[in-house]
């Protein structure tokens, strides 16, 4: 990162309430100069995203050699404000995909606390705030299926039947962060994903200052999830994310 934006960074950082500021100015500027402006704060003073951002393209790039209908599924669990919605959207195009986006949240925060890592009601933005922030960033919301509710009660085989979802080869992130709202997430898309598919999990690493991380969170469900060994790693970064694929089935 170059020197002038790591400290212009950090500023944003250390001043209370100024991101969030900035993150409200910036859905009041008119489109297309909010897409452009996006764009040009992700690249040069918000760079947080970046070291996740190679796990999109390395699963954007799989579905797409795997033969995955245009336009592809995307499932997100967890979706804050939308920042991995923006990037998988323009990830995807670049790639040459139009997505079908399933953005699922309680649009209330974390149902609970785990480890040191996060506390209940974290990540908390409704479904307004949200849509309205991608929409700046130029996600087209027609594209765009918001599934509201803590995943115990909103991911039922009912909601597969009511949003028409057959099984296919898809990208799911799990960025959920808690062990009980993965295995949720994993039970519900078990039967959805074709060999060909990728979960990318984005807090993989969360819980590394814990005496054992594998008993937490993400690593902790997926390893107890009766579907794992049909899925082999894909792409891993040992700051961020990790991303397995679904393996074809030996004939």
């Amino acid at each position: 990162m170059a020197k002038k934006y790591s400290i212009l960074k950090r500023i944003v950082q250390a001043v209370p309430g100024l991101r969030e500021a900035l993150a409200t100015a910036f859905t009041l500027l008119p489109k297309p100069l909010s897409a452009r402006a996006y764009a040009f704060l992700r690249r040069r003073v918000f760079k947080d995203n970046e070291p996740r951002v190679g796990a999109f393209y390395r699963a954007f790039d799989q579905i797409k050699q795997a033969g995955a209908n245009n336009p592809a599924n995307y499932f997100e669990f967890g979706v804050a404000r939308g920042t991995s919605i923006i990037s998988s959207y323009t990830i995807a195009r670049e790639n040459g995909l139009d997505l079908n986006i399933y953005a699922c949240d309680s649009f209330e925060g974390l149902p609970s606390g785990e480890g040191e890592v996060f506390e209940a009601g974290d990540m908390a933005y409704s479904d307004r705030v949200f849509r309205r922030f991608i929409d700046k960033a130029g996600v087209p919301l027609e594209r765009v299926t918001s599934i509201p509710g803590f995943f115990n009660v909103s991911l039922t085989p009912a909601l597969k039947q009511t949003l028409g979802l057959k099984p296919g080869i898809a990208v799911f992130h799990n960025d959920s962060d808690l062990y009980e709202s993965t295995r949720d997430v994993l039970d519900w898309i078990e039967d959805l994903a074709l060999p060909g598919s990728v979960i990318i999990f984005d807090d993989w690493h969360s819980f590394r200052a814990e005496k054992n991380p594998a008993d937490f969170g993400e690593q902790k469900a997926f390893a107890e999830w009766r579907a794992r060994p049909q899925w082999e790693l894909l792409f891993e970064t040992a700051e961020a994310n990790v991303a397995f694929v679904k393996k074809a089935v030996a004939s």
